[in-house]
């Protein structure tokens, strides 16, 4: 077996793993919350206005929370995920860290894909010093 053939099959395995990781990460945030705490007036915007919001109301990323003047607002995404929304503020519901999973690890597996087609082209062209690559 070449270096080449051996380094194209360790750049397909270190890919496909990534976006196994990726997967599993979206998979583990939930995307739906609870109301499980409020003091003060609260509202809540699930997308046809702003009406009053009540413990065990079910939310989901995108609907809006606000608390009006004093008071807070807690949101629970299960796992140990929790959003407290302080006084005389409006969030958009989303549960802590899967934002960065959604668009982040896309980028990564951007850059190691570039980054092995780039390293293949290196191989190459140490293989074979009378050719060379260019993108």
């Amino acid at each position: 077996m070449t270096r080449l053939t051996l380094f194209a099959i360790l750049a397909a395995g270190c890919v496909t793993g990534i976006g196994h990781i990726e997967k599993a990460a979206a998979f583990s945030c939930a995307t739906t919350g609870v109301l499980t705490s409020l003091e003060g007036k609260i509202l809540v915007d699930r997308g046809d206005g702003f009406k009053a919001g009540a413990v065990g109301l079910s939310l989901k990323a995108g609907d809006k929370v606000s608390v009006v003047g004093a008071g807070n607002a807690v949101v629970d995404f299960g796992n140990s995920k929790v959003v407290t929304i302080g006084s005389s503020t409006t969030e958009t519901v989303r549960a802590p860290g899967c934002s960065v999973t959604n668009t982040s690890n896309r980028g990564v597996v951007i850059t190691i894909a570039v980054a092995s087609g780039v390293a293949a082209a290196i191989a190459l062209s140490h293989h074979r010093k009378s050719r060379s690559i260019s993108p």
